[in-house]
């Protein structure tokens, strides 16, 4: 995603074609943004100045993703 537009008819997003390398856009009624607001905050956009403030001002923490893996579902067994 390179760029999001939001006007009065909708939304259009520009990104890059993963195959082509080709700019192309996507215009919709609505666009539902599930990108981290690090990564929003480095997308070019036309969202107001106060908006884009407070997409900047959240402050992001280190974090680790652990994966378990047990010999048997105790918690399914055991009372």
């Amino acid at each position: 995603m390179t760029r999001i537009n939001q006007d009065k008819t909708g939304v259009t997003v520009s990104y890059a074609d993963t195959v082509t390398g080709a700019v192309r856009e996507a215009k919709a009624d609505f666009c539902v943004c599930a990108i981290p607001l690090g990564v929003l905050n480095q997308i070019s956009n036309n969202m107001s100045p106060a908006k884009r403030a407070a997409v900047a001002a959240v402050p992001y923490n280190n974090s680790v993703k652990i994966g378990l893996q047990m010999a048997r579902r105790f918690w399914k067994t055991d009372d």
